[in-house]
C-alpha cells in the first residue's frame, strides 16, 4: 500500500498492534474457537479436529483511541500472523491470506457471518433513539409489570404476550425464544424492561419493541409499509431508528483504518489490508424480515465492526478504528466520532447483566476471573445457519480502565466462531475469557 503512495518505496509506518496480545488471541482462536480445547496461556489441551469450513475470528481494540491492539483469523486458509507480519519476501504473498483480511477484518456476503444477537446492542441503540419521542416506549424500557406489557400489547392489538415462547403468537412467520422459553421468568421484582431483555436475549421482547419503534408501520399490528426502501443513504433514518443507528455505527460503509494518514485521492483496491468491508443489513421487505433484523438475523458483519458497537456504548460516541498507527513521522487522528445521544445506561445495565447473572455467565465464573469479573461489559449472539443444528457464534463487549493493571483505557473485542454446536454463550465468550485472564494473569500493559 505505502509503494502507491507518491514517491513509491522509502516510505515508513507502523502499525497499532500489539504483538503480545495478537499472539495469545490467535492461540486462543486456534485452541478454543477451532478445536473446542482448553488453552491455559501456553498450551493446547484436548479437542478436535474442526468441521469443514469453520472460520473464527477476533478483534480488540483501545476503544478511548480507536487503535486495533489485535486482530486474528483462523481457518479458511488463514495464515499465522506473526510470520506474516516478519516475511522478509513481500512480493510472494498474496494479499488476500493476510492475517489482517479473513475474517477478522471481512465477510463473504453470506449466511454465515449474520451477528445473531449481539445487533440487540444496536437495536436498543435505535429503540432509545425512538423513545427520545415516544413516552409509551419509553416507560416499556424502562421496565413495567408484566400484566401491564400484555395489556398495552392487546389493548394495540398486537399478538404478543410475556408467558408466551413466540412472537406473533399462533403465527406462520414467528419469532421464537431460546429453547421455547416465555419471558416472565426474566422479570426483575415482576417488571420487565430493556435491561432483562439484554442480559437475557429476550428475542420476542426485541422482535415487538421494534415494531412499536418503525414509523413504517405506523403503530398498527397489521399492515403498514415495511417495504420502504431508501433511495440514498440515510433516506429512511427518521423512519427506522435501528437502521439509523447502525448506520450511525458504520454499517453500510467500508472501515478505512488509516487514521487519516493516506491522502484523500489515495487508490484504494479491495484487498488492502488497512480497509474492512463494509457490514450490512440486507433489505426489509415485511414485517418478519423487520423482526429478523432486530435480532441479528439476514445481515452480515465483522468482528471489528462488532468491537465498535460494544465501544461505541462504553464510551458514549462513534469509535473511530485505525490499524495504521504513524506515517512518516506523522501521527494518526485520535479524536472521537459524534456522540451517540441515547440514553445509555440501561443497555450498559443489560449487558453488565450479561456477565453476571446472563448468557455469558458461566464463561466468566471462575474464581480468578473475579476482579476482571466487576469492570467486564458484554453481549452474545447465536445465529442459526442452515437447518439450525450449526450456527454463527459471538461475543463482544469491553473491560472498564484499570480492570487491568495499568490498563488506562476501555479494552473492547468482539469474537464470532462459524459452524459451531454452541451458543455464544458456551463458545465464543470462552474465548475472550482465556485471553482476559492470559493478560490478567501475564500482567500485560498496554
Amino acid at each position: 500500500m505505502l509503494a502507491r503512495l507518491p514517491g513509491g518505496a522509502g516510505h515508513r509506518a507502523s502499525l497499532t498492534l500489539d504483538l503480545d496480545l495478537q499472539a495469545a488471541s490467535q492461540a486462543a482462536l486456534d485452541c478454543i474457537a477451532m478445536r473446542r480445547g482448553a488453552w491455559d496461556g501456553r498450551h493446547c489441551s484436548g479437542g478436535s479436529a474442526p468441521p469443514a469450513g469453520r472460520q473464527a475470528g477476533m478483534v480488540l481494540l483501545d476503544a478511548d483511541s480507536g487503535a486495533v491492539l489485535a486482530a486474528a483469523g483462523a481457518g479458511a486458509g488463514q495464515v499465522d500472523a506473526a510470520n506474516w507480519l516478519e516475511a522478509r519476501d513481500f512480493d510472494r504473498i498474496d494479499p488476500a491470506s493476510s492475517p489482517l483480511r479473513l475474517p477478522a477484518f471481512q465477510h463473504d456476503g453470506g449466511a454465515e457471518r449474520s451477528p445473531g444477537s449481539t445487533f440487540k446492542i444496536v437495536s436498543a441503540l435505535g429503540l432509545e433513539l425512538a423513545a427520545r419521542q415516544d413516552a409509551r416506549l419509553d416507560a416499556l424500557l424502562a421496565g413495567e409489570p408484566l400484566a401491564a406489557i400484555n395489556a398495552t400489547a392487546a389493548a394495540r392489538g398486537f399478538a404478543f404476550r410475556t408467558d408466551a415462547p413466540t412472537y406473533p403468537v399462533d403465527a406462520r412467520a414467528r419469532i421464537t425464544n431460546f429453547r421455547d422459553q416465555g419471558l416472565d421468568r426474566r422479570a426483575q421484582d415482576g417488571r420487565l424492561g430493556l435491561q432483562q431483555a439484554l442480559t437475557y436475549s429476550l428475542n420476542t421482547w426485541f422482535a415487538w419493541t421494534s415494531e412499536l419503534s418503525d414509523r413504517s408501520l405506523l403503530g398498527r399490528p397489521e399492515g403498514g409499509a415495511p417495504d420502504l426502501q431508501p433511495l440514498t443513504p440515510g433516506a429512511l433514518d427518521q423512519v427506522r431508528p435501528i437502521v439509523a443507528m447502525a448506520r450511525r455505527l458504520g454499517f453500510g460503509q467500508a472501515l478505512r483504518l488509516d487514521g487519516g494518514l493516506l491522502p484523500a485521492d489515495y487508490p484504494w483496491s479491495a484487498w488492502d489490508a488497512l480497509q474492512a468491508s463494509p457490514s450490512g443489513i440486507d433489505p426489509v421487505h415485511t414485517r418478519h424480515e423487520l423482526r429478523q433484523m432486530a435480532i441479528g438475523l439476514r445481515m452480515q458483519a465483522t468482528p471489528l465492526q462488532m468491537a465498535l458497537v460494544a465501544a461505541a456504548v462504553g464510551e458514549g460516541h462513534v469509535v473511530h478504528p485505525r490499524l495504521l498507527a504513524d506515517l512518516d513521522g506523522r501521527k494518526a487522528d485520535e479524536r472521537p466520532g459524534p456522540a451517540l445521544e441515547v440514553r445509555l445506561d440501561r443497555i450498559r445495565a443489560g449487558m453488565k447483566g450479561v456477565i453476571d447473572s446472563g448468557t455469558a455467565s458461566g464463561a466468566f465464573r471462575a474464581p480468578e476471573l473475579a476482579a476482571l469479573r466487576r469492570g467486564l461489559y458484554g453481549k452474545t449472539g447465536t445465529a442459526p445457519v442452515g437447518d439450525g443444528e450449526l450456527a454463527t457464534v459471538w461475543f463482544t463487549g469491553w473491560l472498564e480502565p484499570r480492570s487491568l493493571p495499568g490498563q488506562a483505557h476501555r479494552l473492547a473485542f468482539a469474537v464470532f466462531v462459524s459452524r459451531s454446536g454452541e451458543t455464544g454463550g458456551g463458545h465464543a465468550a470462552p474465548v475472550a475469557a482465556a485471553v482476559l485472564r492470559y493478560l490478567q494473569e501475564n500482567k500485560w500493559t498496554p
